[in-house]
């Protein structure tokens, strides 16, 4: 619940902001302010987005819990999806979020929509040092940034700092053609085929990715799948599986994800000439974190030659707050 002190600062006035990452599963709401740049959190609330029938339910119950009386400066949400004009149908919800209609039912000054990669792409702006965990140093510089990530899709977004400004460019770019590296990426990309006229990347790289790649293994080395896939939450069985070394097809599927997550991480890179860093982004990434260090990432990021000496010289971290989007949706409501 938000503090006292908090609730006295509503009563005069004091601007407040409302931030939110809206997932396929989980809609996590932020109450704070920003202050000297940086993100003051006063309250932080979890609902599971399934139970809902709408966001307006959700944003509803969270303003009455955390008793805000006068109205919200601004508010920014952060939704997996593109946003035009002011409105984004989300991805994996059957919700659609309108900025006017927003402001006008809870009396907001503002409400920006944000695909969630942009929001994790202007947590950058505020996460401190600890909340990265470092794969690759690299030479670090002021130069352009790109934040990548699986989750239920794949997400991206470049960065442009200049003279402490930042200016990030959504991308959809998670839906790019694979581009098999070897012969075993290429027979995955023809079992891929059987089921989809088209491949890209987050048919991959995301959680109903690693699904995919189990079960590739598991028709290469004729393995019954269905003890795991029947599981509740089948991604997640797998990578733990993986992770333990209690399943082969597991093993190999997180070996071989990670393998073309560097590939993909390097060609983003590559594009968004991201001498700043790339960073990784996402809950899969932060689950991750130990088996990234272990596996082929790096060797596969850095081997694009003739741009091999480029890559090695970009930081690569990974961000393991699982808060970025919501701190990120909050600093961009609070510096609009």
């Amino acid at each position: 619940m938000v503090s006292g002190s908090a609730r006295r600062e509503h009563a005069t006035g004091v601007d407040v902001i409302v931030a939110g990452d809206l997932g396929g599963t989980n809609c996590r709401l932020l109450l704070a302010e920003v202050q000297a740049g940086q993100v003051v959190v006063h309250a932080e609330q979890h609902y599971p987005a399934r139970d809902f029938p709408d966001f307006e339910t959700i944003l509803e119950r969270f303003v009455t819990e955390q008793g805000i009386e006068s109205g919200i400066a601004s508010a920014c949400f952060a939704v997996a999806g593109p946003v035009r004009e002011r409105r984004v149908a989300l991805t994996n919800l059957p919700w659609t979020l309108d900025s006017e209609q927003l402001e006008q039912r809870f009396a907001i000054g503002q409400v920006h929509l944000v695909n969630d990669f942009v929001a994790n792409a202007y947590s950058l702006a505020t996460l401190s040092e600890t909340d990265y965990h470092i794969l690759q140093t690299g030479q670090v510089s002021g130069g352009n940034r790109v934040v990548l990530g699986p989750g239920t899709g794949l997400g991206m977004a470049l960065v442009s700092v200049k003279q402490g400004t930042f200016t990030v460019l959504p991308s959809e770019g998670g839906h790019m053609d694979f581009a098999p590296l070897d012969e075993e990426q290429a027979d995955l990309l023809g079992f891929l085929h059987r089921d989809s006229a088209r491949v890209s990347y987050e048919h991959i790289l995301s959680g109903p990715g690693l699904v995919r790649l189990y079960r590739y293994y598991a028709w290469r080395h004729g393995v019954e799948t269905e003890p795991v896939l029947q599981t509740d939450d089948a991604p997640a069985t797998i990578s733990r599986l993986a992770l333990t070394g209690d399943d082969p097809q597991a093993v190999l599927a997180l070996k071989l994800f990670l393998r073309i997550y560097g590939s993909c991480a390097a060609n983003l890179a590559l594009v968004g000439l991201a001498t700043g860093g790339v960073y990784l982004a996402g809950g899969i990434t932060t689950h991750l974190i130990a088996a990234l260090d272990e596996s082929d990432f790096l060797a596969t990021f850095n081997n694009k030659p003739p741009m091999n000496e480029l890559l090695e010289t970009m930081p690569v971290r990974a961000i393991t707050t699982p808060r970025a989007g919501l701190l990120g949706a909050a600093w961009y409501a609070g510096n609009q």
